[in-house]
């Protein structure tokens, strides 16, 4: 497979639809609009039908009705989906009637062009605000700026709408009902919380790494570089980022689902190299890089492989850990740029704290420097002599004719 997106953002100026499936006088936006605002109205129906469904619902479509997707419920149980290819099989509870519609969308749109191609069984299916023959070309929906948002399921029926535009194919979900795009050979998941109105963003980045002594390093300079946390967790180095969505903001959203893919087929394949690992999707390792980034770093000194040590038993304080470098402003200064760049001296959880304890002792250190100069340039304080008498202490000026008188 060679290295490409199935869900990436589109050239928004070029044409986006086959012209055998399009009437030659629709343009390829109206088109476009018209069939995603058919599927909305589909799901919207089939969540409905299912949240009341007592028996059994069949959809099929294809030349012989091969392809099909079963929705069976009745008032004692909960929800069962199986479809033909495999992809949905499982048992849902009464109250995620709207997930079991939007996987179920999600299927149909790989195979089906439009729902009027489909045929249900078990329920009368039909749309009564399908457009005419030809839209009505001087009337463009509206998006609006901010929505409020009424439950989890409302906001994940938003979150689609709003970042199905960036997108020339259908959305794909897992098993969890999230939605995925690809960006070359990573994957974005994009998730909605069950309990605030929040949308996880995560990218997973980089498996299988093998230079894990290189992860420290790795991971500081991407969070230096990008808005997004760059993490490593599970075995996955992850992009992530939470949007709050009260109100939701569509066209935020999709700026930053969009800059999220742009930056992680940007980083993964260099990633992956330096970190002798591989991408998510990819079957084998890239050629590993020499790393060209890392500046030379002086060896760790021994206040800080002590320091280190200190962390796993909880973090002293500013003043201490002043003390362990012998207050030596340059010394705190060089070991500093040593935890943060080496990634090799202190393990990956506890390097946030030891920077920071450090960073607050070389403050301790500089202001006791600037607290003793004002000191010192006091009105009227002379500092003692330190010259040397340039005479043995028993000879004098006078070769001792005072003493004699």
């Amino acid at each position: 497979m060679g290295k490409g997106s199935v869900n990436r953002p589109r050239n928004v100026g070029g044409p986006t639809y086959r012209e055998w499936e399009v009437d030659r006088e629709w343009g390829p936006v109206e088109y476009e609009q018209e069939v995603k605002a058919a599927w909305r109205r589909f799901r919207q129906w089939l969540g409905d039908r299912v949240d009341a469904l007592d028996g059994g619902i069949r959809i099929a479509w294809g030349v012989d009705l091969e392809h099909y997707a079963d929705v069976y419920a009745d008032a004692r149980s909960g929800v069962s989906v199986s479809t033909a290819s495999g992809r949905i099989d499982g048992e849902f509870a009464r109250a995620e009637c709207d997930k079991v519609a939007a996987l179920v969308v999600g299927e149909l749109r790989q195979h089906v062009p439009h729902p009027t191609f489909l045929q249900v069984e078990g329920a009368e299916w039909t749309d009564p605000l399908a457009p005419a023959a030809r839209p009505d070309l001087d009337v463009e929906p509206v998006e609006p700026l901010a929505v409020s948002v009424r439950s989890a399921d409302h906001l994940q029926e938003l979150v689609e709408d709003a970042v199905e535009q960036l997108t020339d194919e259908p959305l794909i979900h897992d098993r969890h009902g999230d939605v995925t795009m690809r960006a070359g050979w990573t994957v974005l998941f994009i998730s909605v919380a069950d309990d605030d109105p929040v949308v996880r963003l995560e990218a997973h980045l980089v498996k299988d790494v093998r230079a894990r002594e290189r992860l420290g390093f790795e991971l500081n300079r991407l969070n230096t570089v990008y808005p997004f946390t760059f993490l490593y967790e599970d075995g996955l180095v992850k992009m992530v980022e939470r949007v709050v969505a009260q109100p939701f903001a569509p066209a935020q959203l999709r700026s930053v689902v969009a800059e999220m893919l742009v930056s992680a087929e940007e980083v993964s394949e260099a990633l992956a190299a330096r970190l002798d690992g591989m991408e998510l999707l990819a079957t084998e390792r890239p050629v590993r890089l020499v790393p060209s980034l890392r500046p030379t770093l002086p060896d760790p000194h021994s206040s800080l492989l002590t320091l280190v040590e200190l962390l796993h038993a909880g973090v002293p304080t500013p003043a201490e850990v002043a003390q362990l470098f012998g207050r030596d402003r340059g010394l705190l200064t060089q070991q500093i740029g040593v935890l943060r760049d080496s990634g090799v001296v202190c393990p990956v959880d506890l390097q946030p704290a030891g920077l920071r304890v450090m960073r607050q002792a070389l403050h301790v250190v500089v202001a006791a420097e600037a607290a003793e100069a004002a000191h010192d340039a006091q009105p009227g304080r002379r500092r003692g002599s330190q010259q040397l008498t340039l005479l043995p202490d028993e000879e004098t000026l006078d070769g001792g004719v005072w003493d004699a008188s």
